[in-house]
């Protein structure tokens, strides 16, 4: 089954019960295989080389059946495409948001 990597879930912090809520649903992309969310919420972008490495290694086993969904921190987006890019010879698919349909369709990037 493919997989769909998440870079990092949006999320914000809630004071009262000291806990990170998504703001995002990410459930819609299900449909397109098991979702990955490869970061928590509140890691420190700051220290990227760390993060990094984390993102390499969750997508080890990237293949062009499995797809990048753009969200989170811009440069761990980039960061997971660029990982997704070099797996599959420059030919990935990412998950877009489509706002009329209210669910992900898939793109093929060519770089």
């Amino acid at each position: 089954m493919p997989k769909v990597f998440v870079p990092q879930q949006p999320s914000r912090y809630d004071t009262a019960t000291q806990l990170w809520v998504p703001t995002v649903n990410i459930a819609p992309a299900n449909r397109f295989g098991d979702v990955v969310v490869m970061l928590p919420p509140n890691a420190n972008r700051m220290y990227t080389a760390p993060l990094v490495d984390v993102i390499k290694r969750r997508m080890d086993h990237f293949t062009r059946d499995d797809y990048v969904v753009a969200l989170g921190d811009p440069s761990l987006i980039a960061v997971a495409a660029c990982v997704a890019a070099s797996k599959t010879n420059g030919t990935f698919k990412m998950l877009k948001w489509d706002k009329v349909a209210s669910d992900y369709i898939s793109v093929e990037i060519e770089i």
